[in-house]
């Protein structure tokens, strides 16, 4: 998130409080931009107090963030008095906008609920909710909402609530690959998601999953999709979906891998 205000952190803290995520605070775009490029980041809210005080540049700081990333859904938080800046938003295209005026317990927790709904998670949740039930998304998507925090395949079946052995032959049941091979898939899911972006590189992504070296990443790439990170930047997570889905045996219709 990007605010010195300390009551709106909070806020938002609050309202993620039951979620499987972390929160980053930072001041400014500039180091926002860094942090989105360094770090696993999924979902950027952005307070208005933040940018420049004219808004025609605070409008170019925005385009200029969803310009060089994309894949990363972008809300922002704005006082109703900031008139021309609140046009300047809406017409540069911004979905996501909540007024400073309408923050609280249940608003603020619908708008991050709404922008994490467009995030890589909730884009590979959606292509494989035809075959696999409610309990076996739960682990796709708590795979991927945890990459930030490299756990092996002991902890994150523990916070499963089960042994890896058990949650292994769970999985299996439904065609699904074990738990440490789930947890690598779930890595380059987020690489689907984020290559494309023009202020991406492999190198950038690679250091984000926090894979050894650019050769590791490169060869994982490689291993279980068959491309390399710049072929991957061009046709983004499809063909990772695709690439999961011939792996499993997955019975997935073709228009769900691609939409």
């Amino acid at each position: 998130m990007v605010s010195r205000d300390s009551a709106l952190r909070e806020q938002v803290r609050r309202a993620l409080d039951r979620e499987t995520v972390d929160l980053l605070f930072t001041p400014t775009v500039s180091s926002a931009k860094r942090l989105i490029r360094e770090r696993p980041v999924s979902v950027v809210v952005l307070d208005s107090a933040a940018l420049a005080r004219r808004p025609d540049r605070a409008v170019a700081s925005v385009e200029g963030l969803r310009r060089r990333f994309p894949s990363v859904p972008l809300g922002v938080v704005a006082c109703g008095r900031e008139a021309h800046l609140l046009r300047g938003l809406g017409s540069s295209g911004l979905r996501h906008l909540l007024l400073q005026e309408e923050v609280g317990p249940r608003a603020t927790r619908r708008f991050l609920m709404t922008l994490r709904s467009e995030d890589a998670a909730s884009r590979v949740v959606s292509a494989l909710s035809p075959v696999l039930g409610r309990g076996e998304l739960e682990v796709v998507r708590h795979a991927m909402d945890r990459v930030h925090a490299q756990l092996d395949a002991d902890a994150f079946a523990a916070e499963m609530g089960c042994s890896r052995p058990h949650l292994s032959r769970r999985l299996a049941q439904r065609g699904l690959p074990s738990t440490g091979e789930l947890l690598r898939w779930a890595l380059l899911f987020h690489a689907g998601h984020w290559l494309p972006d023009p202020g991406r590189s492999g190198e950038s992504v690679g250091r984000q999953l926090e894979y050894a070296n650019g050769s590791t990443f490169r060869r994982a790439l490689r291993t279980l999709v068959g491309v390399t990170p710049t072929e991957l930047a061009e046709v983004g997570l499809p063909r990772v979906l695709d690439a999961f889905v011939e792996r499993t045996g997955l019975e997935l219709p073709q228009i769900l891998r691609v939409a």
